[in-house]
This record gives C-alpha cells, structure tokens and sequence, in this order.
C-alpha cells in the first residue's frame, strides 16, 4: 500500500512539473549575467539598439517597457518569431544583474520539448543574443567613469540662456546647435567667458526618452543687456543636492544620471529628477575623452 502511494506520489509531482514546464513557465530558456553599467544604461541600450542591424529579413520590435527595469522584445526572422524578455536590477552600486528569457511564440512547446536533449538552434541563438548585447555593454564600459554621489550644493549661477528638446541620445549635438546663438549674446555684450558652461534639465520624459533642457553660460548679473532671440536671462538657485562627476564624451554624461538614479532607490534617498551639469573642458582640446570632467547635480527633494 505504502509503495503504491510512493509511486502515485512520484507521479503527481512528475505530472505537474510536466504541467510547469510545458504549459506555465512563460520562457523556453533564459540567459544570466552581470555588467558594471547601471540598469538605466542597459534599458537605453535595449530601447535604442537595434540587435539586427543591416539585415531586411529580420525585424526588431519593442512590445512594452518599464524604465529602468524591463524591456520586451520580438524579433522576427523570416517565418521565426522570437520574444525577449530583458529584466535587469541593481544588486549594488557597481553591479546590475540581467535577466534574458527567451520564448520561440509559435513552437514553445516543442522547443521546450527538445530542449530536454540538449542543445538546439533556438538555445544557440538565445546565447548568441545575449553575448552580443554583454559583450556591447563591456565595450561601453570603457568609454566612461562615474564616481560614487555625495552630498553637495548647487551653486547660484545667473545665466543667459538658451532652451532645447528632443531625444535623450541628441543632447550634445543640440548643445552644439545653440552654443553659437549664446557666443553671438556674449560678443554682443562684450562678456568675457570666465566660467563654464551649464546645462539645467526642465523636463525629463523617461518613457518617451526626450528632455527639455537649457544650456547656459554664467554672466554677470545687471540690469540691462542687449538681447537676441532665444535668449532668457534666468537665476539657477543654489539647493542642497547630490553630486556625481562624470569622466567622458559630455554626449555620455546621462550615463551618470542613471547611476544617480541606481544609487538613490538602493539607498531610499528622495532626489529630483531635473539634473544640472557643468562642463569642465572644451571638446576641440584634442584631449583624451577620459579626462573630460562633468559635475552633475540632483537637487534633494525638500520635506
């Protein structure tokens, strides 16, 4: 009797992990591992890169997103239609954990099936996949350094002015269009530049990941200057912040933005999502990107 309901009870658990693994479990099979960049770097590469590049036949669609957090994907290649579904995390202040589960829609139970074999095409190419966007983000680990934030403050810049939007990945070209409109304000005025140049974010739209931004030079503050069109004349206040320095291409610098962002949810600190930058050298200086400095500031939310 007691052996019987041994063998009914082996059988019930064999029955329902069969259950499980053909008919619940949502992924055929799933890929793991670490980078250094922080979960916002890995959710922008994913919404922007596209991983088929050059090839008509195959066609790379976004099904949803969460920001900083997941992205799902299909890919369609001839007949075949893949999901991914990428969900990353920080597991600390250096280290974002991947999670890569790929899903065959028409044939998951048969690749499940013969996934018990060892091996397959579908397998193959869920490992090719997933090193291509690993070995990508290590590449881009080398073109920048953040340094842990700290405690610091804003400081009180008058400023003439200059506002832009569009896509987080065109911030430095936009910086380049607008930099002549705000040389023209200083000759005019017959400033001298004697400080650096800022950037003060007015609206960050993370789902659409477009910003509206103000890209300023620091004057001297008066009653009066000759004024050009586009230009506003504007106080950035001083405010208790957080600061993280950026060392890269100033095109990369909201790499740090996503560090800050990692940092702040690990450690339950309230920040406003408005960052300030300064730039510390001039791009035509022929030296090393690496060298390249950016303080960047995230105002304390205030209680």
């Amino acid at each position: 009797m007691k052996k019987k309901q041994l063998i009914y009870a082996i059988s019930g658990v064999l029955v329902a992990a069969a259950i499980w693994y053909f008919f619940i479990k949502k992924y055929d099979y799933r890929v793991t591992f670490e980078t250094s960049n922080a979960p916002g770097v890995v959710y922008h590469k994913l919404s922007n890169w596209n991983i088929w590049p050059g090839s008509k036949a195959k066609k790379t669609q976004i099904l949803s997103k969460q920001a900083f957090s997941k992205v799902a994907l299909q890919i369609k290649e001839n007949d075949s239609i893949m999901l991914i579904d990428w969900q990353f995390y920080s597991i600390s202040d250096s280290i974002t954990k991947v999670y890569a589960c790929f899903k065959d829609k028409n044939h998951s139970i048969y690749q499940k099936f013969k996934l018990l074999f060892g091996k397959t095409d579908f397998v193959r190419k869920s490992i090719r996949i997933a090193k291509k966007i690993r070995n990508e983000l290590k590449s881009h680990e080398l073109k920048y350094k953040v340094s842990t934030p700290e405690k610091a403050t804003i400081p009180e810049k008058y400023c003439a002015c200059v506002s832009s939007s569009g896509k987080l990945l065109s911030k430095a070209s936009q910086m380049i269009e607008k930099n002549p409109i705000l040389l023209d304000f200083l000759r005019l005025n017959e400033i001298p530049i004697t400080e650096y140049p800022l950037l003060q974010v007015t609206q960050w739209h993370q789902k659409k990941e477009t910003i509206d931004f103000d890209f300023c030079f620091p004057i001297p503050k008066k009653k009066e200057y000759k004024l050009l069109k586009d230009i506003v004349l504007k106080t950035i206040p001083e405010r208790e912040a957080l600061k993280i320095v950026f060392n890269g291409n100033y095109m990369l610098s909201d790499r740090a933005w996503f560090s800050m962002i990692a940092y702040t949810a690990r450690n339950r600190i309230a920040i406003e999502l408005y960052p300030v930058e300064f730039y510390y050298n001039d791009p035509h200086s022929g030296t090393s990107e690496l060298t390249w400095k950016t303080d960047v500031f995230f105002p304390l939310k205030q209680q």
